[in-house]
């Protein structure tokens, strides 16, 4: 972005404040299409400079984080760069105004950061609140309008969630303990903005070790997510703290993956007592989205049975995603498919459907073959990304 645009910011931020549409340079139109990038810290002080706003406490307070720390320690978020017509239009403007943009699922993290603060919207804070990026989330503890149901989830409140990030829980009332340790098989719940999903990692090499040594399939994973994968405790990989492993076991992640959400992808082992485990997959991508689990690690389990319906199921999920799975995609969105399976808690696996933004669950589909046929007539692909992965003769 050239210098002399960024300068005339604070100018641009006082006409949207005093003046009638009609005589502003910059109309909603204009700046919806100003896509130039800037720095979030330097936004920020130019924003900071025109003395107008009496509220941006703790988003100063991002910036000088992002500003005065380490870089090591922050690693990508030191180069947080923001499209500046859209934060003009987010943080000065209103979001009132604009819901059909939909600013909230914004590809970048430092609009969905703005998004945070400046929303008053309950269901939009609760949705940020899974948000991958950790100053995202903690712009939603920050936010008053966030609902109790939201602010007990990152503080900590239930016993199997809370935000794994020391940033994000700092801002609750109740006093912090930062040598607070968890159970091996629990979240990792002291972790840094450094070890944020936004920063470009190397995979975790525990990942495919894990299930080579209990002779485990396992499921596909595309070269973004493998770049993106964090370890998030014992047993426990995945692109975003949240949900929670618990969440997964217990299938309350299902309401989760019906709305607009990132493309993810999570491998874990959850459950409680001595034989209720299991192995648990989370993907989304492309038009899919997927939560299916099978009983693993118990006591009383026969291990080699339940490794053998594992390998069975990855096998056909598989299938699937290199068959109805687009390229990587920085949107977040509803999906048009959702599968979800249980061994143990589902009689049969079942798909549901989205059109318009309503789920129907097609009771009429009872097994794998018919998903995959279902998805082979309905999911439109991208005909060059097929022929990648489905053979001329299955056309």
């Amino acid at each position: 972005m050239s210098e002399s645009v960024m300068n005339e910011i604070p100018e641009i931020i006082i006409e949207i404040l005093d003046y009638e549409p009609k005589h502003r340079r910059y109309p909603v139109d204009t700046l919806f299409k100003e896509t130039s990038e800037v720095s979030l810290v330097e936004f920020l002080e130019k924003v900071q400079s025109t003395n107008r706003f009496d509220n941006l406490k703790y988003l100063f307070e991002v910036k000088n984080v992002i500003s005065e720390s380490n870089t090591n320690s922050l690693f990508d978020h030191a180069d947080f760069y923001i499209p500046y017509g859209h934060a003009l239009l987010v943080l000065v403007e209103g979001l009132d105004k604009f819901k059909d943009y939909s600013f909230h699922l914004h590809p970048n993290a430092g609009i969905r950061l703005l998004v945070a603060f400046n929303t008053k919207s309950k269901e939009i804070l609760e949705q940020l609140s899974y948000d991958r990026c950790a100053l995202v989330r903690a712009e939603v503890a920050k936010n008053p309008n966030s609902s109790d149901e939201t602010l007990d989830m990152l503080s900590g409140k239930y016993v199997h969630q809370k935000d794994p990030f020391l940033y994000v829980r700092q801002f609750f009332e109740s006093e912090l303990n930062t040598s607070e340790t968890s159970d091996s098989g629990d979240l990792v719940y002291n972790l840094e903005l450094g070890e944020c999903a936004c920063n470009k990692t190397d995979k975790n090499k525990k990942f495919e070790e894990f299930f080579e040594s209990q002779n485990l399939e396992t499921p596909p994973i595309a070269t973004f997510f493998e770049r993106d994968i964090s370890n998030y405790g014992n047993w426990n990989w995945a692109t975003q703290p949240f949900p929670h492993r618990m969440q997964d076991y217990l299938l309350e992640s299902v309401e989760y993956l019906k709305r607009a959400i990132p493309d993810q992808y999570s491998l874990n082992h959850a459950g409680h007592g001595v034989n209720s485990y299991s192995l648990n997959f989370r993907c989304a991508i492309g038009n899919i989205a997927i939560l299916a689990q099978v009983g693993w690690g118990g006591v009383y389990m026969d291990s080699k049975d339940q490794s053998d319906k594992w390998d069975e199921i990855q096998q056909v999920l598989s299938h699937i995603l290199l068959r109805n799975s687009d390229f990587e995609s920085k949107e977040i969105k509803m999906r048009k498919f959702l599968i979800v399976y249980s061994d143990f808690r589902l009689d049969e696996p079942e798909l549901w459907s989205q059109s318009n933004q309503v789920w129907k669950k097609l009771d009429y589909i009872h097994d794998w073959d018919q998903i995959v046929d279902y998805l082979k007539q309905h999911n439109d692909l991208d005909p060059e990304y097929k022929k990648m992965f489905v053979p001329d003769d299955e056309d």
